[in-house]
């Protein structure tokens, strides 16, 4: 897993902001599913903490 996306996904996390899934792909330069996929495992992993 990409550890750029990771860290910036969970300040958003913290931050409560819905991300704009096609603005951070263009940000890292990757496809937006791939962003959608590391922040739905982000919110799996705070749902069981």
């Amino acid at each position: 897993m990409r550890t750029d996306i990771n860290v910036y996904l969970e300040r958003i996390k913290l931050m409560d902001v819905k991300p704009n899934y096609s603005e951070l792909a263009r940000r890292f330069n990757c496809d937006r599913r791939t962003i959608k996929v590391i922040h739905y495992l982000i919110n799996l992993l705070y749902s069981f903490l």
